[in-house]
This record gives structure tokens, C-alpha cells and sequence, in this order.
């Protein structure tokens, strides 16, 4: 065997293991990351989490000074307790026929508005408490007790199940890929640990100039165990 030919296999062989076990570089990201505000102007009154807190779906985050909309339900809330007691005698007097049916009807129709307007109150004072819409971790408390809100974000959340790996192919190996595909992640931390990832998106379109196309990977984590931001392997 000459020796060009032994190199010619020797690169042969070097080329077919890259082929079995290429690996791409990605970072895990959380698969939600999002600002948190609060519906309505106000003053911060209380937090009620702090940084690196776990929070569920709909948990309270803060409240509002919410002083003026309480005193305002409680308004309403008095003004439909009055017209319900004045219903319920004018219907005595309906039917001892000493009130017409019309002035018993008009009666009615306040006690709706006022019942509308005391559930527009109630919206209103629940609008002063800032919930999460998602699971996930509070990463960041953008405004301190005490200070005004309005049209600023107060909490930076983070959704870590599941977590997303997007990883960017050359073109020549489109088509290559389905939906719903394992393949294994490399990653640091836990220390030199593999883990199973999903292929959840294929971009259908490749980039003309970098001649290249997108993957999404999503990597189950209910306990929160693997950390967002890590560098990670694609093995394919």
C-alpha cells in the first residue's frame, strides 16, 4: 500500500466517524422569558417575592396602593345593599297595588346598574394586585416598594420547563432532520452529563447568506435540575 494511499484512507475514515458523531454548539435557553406589568398606574405597596422565588401561574407578585378603589367597592358595594331592601318593599307595595309596574321595573333597573357598577369596582381593585401568567422563576424586581408604576415592567420571569436549544445547521444537511426527532445534548453542568432533546421546529426556509437553517430543541425539565444558559452539544 503506497503512502498516499494510506492517508487517502486514513481521511476517509476521519471523515465518516465526523459524519456519525458531528456535533454543533447551542445554549439552552428558558423556553419563556418575560416582563411582568401592572394593568393599571399606581405605587407599589408591597412585593410579595423576591429574586430566585419559584412561582406558579396566577400567584400574586405585588399589590398596589389601592386605597381610593377599595373605599369605591365599598360604595358600590353599599348603594346595591340600599336598592335591593328598597326592591324587595316596593314589591310588597306592587302587589298591594299602591306603586305602578312601572315605577317597580325603573326600580329594578337601578339595581342592576348599580350591581354592573359595583362588579366594575371589584375588577378594578383586583387590577391593583400584579400576578404571574406563567410558571417559572422570578429572575429580576425591576421596581422597588414605594415606587410609581406606569407602563414599566416590575418582574422579569423565566419558564425553565421546558428548555430550548436553537441550533443552526448548514444547508447541506436539510431534509436531513423531522419533527419530533431524539437527538443528544452535551451539556456542562450537571458535569459532563447527556441528556435527550426533541426536534420541535425546522426552519423551512434556508438562509441565502449564510447558507444555513435553524433547528429548535426542547429538553424536558421539571425540576428545574439543568440551568438556562449553558453552552451545550448537539450530537448528531
Amino acid at each position: 500500500m503506497t503512502i498516499r494511499r494510506a492517508k487517502s484512507y486514513i481521511l476517509f475514515f476521519l471523515f465518516m466517524t465526523w459524519q456519525v458523531n458531528a456535533n454543533v454548539s447551542c445554549v439552552l435557553n428558558p423556553s419563556k422569558d418575560i416582563k411582568v406589568a401592572s394593568a393599571v398606574p399606581g405605587v407599589i405597596a408591597e412585593h410579595h417575592v423576591e429574586r430566585g422565588d419559584k412561582v406558579q401561574k396566577g400567584q400574586k407578585l405585588s399589590s398596589l396602593l389601592a386605597k381610593i378603589q377599595q373605599a369605591q367597592l365599598d360604595l358600590a358595594t353599599a348603594k346595591v345593599d340600599f336598592l335591593q331592601r328598597k326592591v324587595q318593599r316596593n314589591q310588597e307595595l306592587l302587589d298591594a297595588e299602591l306603586i305602578s309596574q312601572e315605577e317597580a321595573d325603573e326600580l329594578l333597573t337601578d339595581l342592576r346598574i348599580a350591581q354592573l357598577e359595583a362588579k366594575a369596582a371589584e375588577v378594578d381593585l383586583n387590577m391593583t394586585d400584579i400576578v404571574s401568567p406563567i410558571s417559572g422563576y422570578i429572575v429580576e424586581r425591576l421596581i422597588e416598594k414605594g415606587e410609581l408604576v406606569d407602563n414599566k415592567p416590575v418582574f422579569r420571569l423565566v419558564a425553565t420547563d421546558p428548555l430550548y436549544a436553537e441550533v443552526i445547521l448548514k444547508q447541506s444537511l436539510f431534509g436531513e432532520f423531522k419533527l419530533a426527532q431524539q437527538v443528544d445534548l452535551q451539556l456542562g453542568i450537571p458535569l459532563a452529563s447527556k441528556v435527550s432533546a426533541s426536534i420541535v421546529a425546522i426552519d423551512p426556509i434556508i438562509d441565502p447568506r449564510s447558507e444555513t437553517f435553524g433547528l429548535r430543541l426542547q429538553v424536558a425539565n421539571p425540576n428545574s435540575l439543568i440551568p438556562a444558559g449553558q453552552k451545550c452539544q448537539m450530537i448528531y
